[in-house]
């Protein structure tokens, strides 16, 4: 078997209160700001205005381009049209790097303190208490066309592409995710009521692709299967959301 590639850094966003949508901090003109970053599906009140529509611009031609980087374009965007609410409507990498391509509706909250509030206490139903596994369809090529599997505990799971899988679980537990094929693992110490969100990607080995944090790689027949625990920034919940959107 080929060597493997194998990557962890376990940088977790993970708020005490399971709080999914999440507090977006950039600076603008050297002046530290707040943007508060939701998914397609939230339900806003009806009192929060929308005002406009931000984008992060074409990546092609930027050098960085990552996740963080496009979503500090949009939320200056944001506020510079008087907006403290962004909520992410398209979300494409059609790159085999991470160059990400972010449009989002503004919404301007007059109360934004106590909504903020509102949202960081707002505990999950048991429902969302699990895993997700998805696999957004991003390379637009043949990579796209090979489905490999998953495994939880012990439990296998067949990812094609553009797909998801919530594997739920309520108990308090140390959970190991890997791909078939390999013995090396990602382990989430799973507290119940909480969601990880897990991507998963097929890249070709001769792009030099850099694996990022939370990942695991292995080469299977020429390309390889790459999984990502991507609970960092609350970009996994907004990412799997846009693929019931396609």
């Amino acid at each position: 078997m080929r060597k493997l590639i194998v990557l962890f850094s376990f940088l977790i966003y993970l708020s005490e209160n399971v709080f999914s949508q999440f507090i977006n901090e950039f600076f603008v003109n050297g002046i530290k700001k707040e943007i508060l970053v939701v998914p397609i599906d939230y339900q806003l009140d009806q009192s929060i205005r929308l005002i406009g529509i931000a984008n992060s611009g074409d990546p092609t031609f930027v050098k960085v381009a990552d996740y963080k980087t496009q979503l500090d374009k949009v939320c200056a965007k944001a506020d510079a049209l008087g907006g403290n609410i962004v909520m992410i409507t398209n979300f494409n990498n059609q790159k085999l790097r991470e160059a990400y391509k972010l449009k989002a509706k503004v919404f301007k909250c007059s109360n934004y303190n106590n909504t903020k509030d509102s949202m960081i206490n707002t505990k999950f139903p048991s429902n969302n208490s699990g895993i997700v596994l998805y696999r957004p369809n991003y390379t637009h090529s043949l990579n796209d066309l090979f489905d490999f599997t998953v495994i939880v505990e012990n439990q296998e799971y067949l990812i094609k592409r553009n797909t998801k899988q919530f594997i739920p679980i309520n108990n308090e537990q140390l959970v190991e995710i890997m791909i078939k094929g390999s013995d090396d693992k990602i382990k989430i110490d799973f507290k119940p009521g909480q969601t990880y969100y897990i991507r998963c990607l097929a890249y070709f080995p001769n792009y030099g692709l850099s694996p990022m944090p939370n990942t695991i790689m292995i080469p299977l027949g020429g390309y390889i299967p790459k999984i990502d625990l991507m609970n960092l920034n609350g970009q996994g919940e907004i990412e799997s959301k846009i693929i019931n959107t396609r």
